[in-house]
């Protein structure tokens, strides 16, 4: 009799991560060759016959791992285990997947046969897994030199994030996830905190917002530089309760601000001014010209999603956390130096390719107006 060992497995609502294509200075690639499945699936539990096909544990220098497979008779499934700081996590995945580890971190991947969680057949005849793991890039200073632009006098921002709503309506993974992450590469870039003003779950009611593009007009004059950001649901009448007709901001106690008040209200902002939107829809809100840039997480016919692994929107965390506060945007792979252009550019390539096996579609994000060479750190103004 053939005994299994029996491994449950969560629930985990991940997206694929990016493959690997050998090894660079910046990875180290661990591959395994197998002949055989040592394992069966159901799509949602695994059940292996043995030890892993593949483990190795992740180095001081690296933060990031894709798992992987390439089989000649086509997708495999693969049971991925994490051990990370004594928590253990599973998941079966049919793509690569990108997985976060610190020193430490056992990651273990085995082929199955069976079916994926999308319903594919897996039939593994051998091939190979691939466990890639990248490596931390080193964070440098900014070079203390002066640069013009609007001083941190003359910078303002509203960071609007929503993860709580009231009533039934489901609650968001990253809204208030992308206001930290913001909040903290304003910070690192020179901004003043009491500059910002953070609005947050029930703070964000739909005359909480308004209230928030007044205080930002208000400060603002010809020479300021201006922020505003949503983190949050977007509705449509197709797709949530609100009228047909617009595309809404969804505030936290289910009222609507449409986009033509949305444009008005940002009209209002004297001076230089970026209008970021992450939610479903979002290029429904663009306003932009040569002072003011627009950002949206999608095009707005499409969805935008959401990391549960990041805690954060797929967008904001590659513009805002990994773009800048981590420098894989800048071409030089400084932190916190690239110039916004490269922070939206390093997004706008990013996300569609993160979010290609979403359940509507990968999001193209929308990037229009302002200019590449605009900076967190002196941005136009002064």
């Amino acid at each position: 009799m053939r005994v299994r060992r029996v491994v449950a497995l969560a629930v985990v609502v991940l997206l694929p991560g990016l493959p690997s294509h050998g090894a660079t200075p910046r990875q180290r690639i661990v591959t395994v060759s197998y002949a055989v499945p040592m394992g069966e699936t159901t799509g949602r539990g695994a059940w292996l016959f043995g030890a892993p096909t593949a483990s190795d544990t992740a180095q001081a220098d690296e933060h990031k791992v894709t798992v992987s497979a390439t089989d000649r008779g086509g997708p495999v499934a693969l049971a991925i285990t994490r051990t990370m700081n004594g928590t253990r996590t599973e998941a079966v995945a049919c793509a690569p997947m990108l997985i976060s580890v610190s020193r430490g971190t056992q990651i273990s991947a085995t082929p199955l046969v069976g079916r994926c969680p999308d319903g594919t057949v897996s039939a593994p005849i051998g091939g190979q897994v691939t466990l890639a793991f990248h490596k931390r890039r080193v964070t440098r200073s900014l070079p203390a030199v002066v640069r013009a632009g609007a001083p941190p006098s003359m910078r303002w921002a509203v960071l609007i994030g929503i993860t709580d709503y009231a009533g039934s309506t489901h609650s968001t993974v990253g809204g208030t996830g992308d206001v930290v992450a913001i909040r903290k590469a304003l910070l690192q870039a020179g901004w003043r905190d009491d500059h910002i003003l953070i609005v947050k779950n029930g703070q964000a009611s739909a005359q909480g917002i308004r209230s928030a593009f007044a205080w930002l007009a208000q400060r603002s004059t010809p020479r300021t530089f201006s922020l505003f950001h949503f983190s949050g649901h977007v509705c449509i009448a197709s797709r949530g309760p609100c009228p047909s007709g617009h595309t809404y901001l969804w505030a936290a106690d289910n009222r609507f601000v449409p986009e033509t008040e949305v444009r008005s209200m940002m009209r209002r902002v004297r001076g230089y001014s970026w209008l970021d939107v992450a939610g479903c829809e979002a290029g429904a809100f663009d306003l932009h010209a040569s002072n003011r840039l627009f950002t949206g997480s999608s095009k707005a016919t499409e969805t935008s999603y959401e990391s549960p692994d990041w805690r954060m929107s797929y967008w904001s965390g590659l513009v805002w956390d990994r773009g800048f506060s981590q420098g894989f945007a800048d071409n030089k792979g400084i932190a916190r130096r690239a110039t916004i252009g490269e922070m939206v550019s390093y997004g706008r390539e990013r996300a569609p390719v993160l979010t290609q096996k979403g359940e509507r579609g990968p999001q193209h994000p929308v990037v229009a107006g302002g200019s590449g060479s605009w900076t967190l750190y002196a941005p136009p103004g002064g």
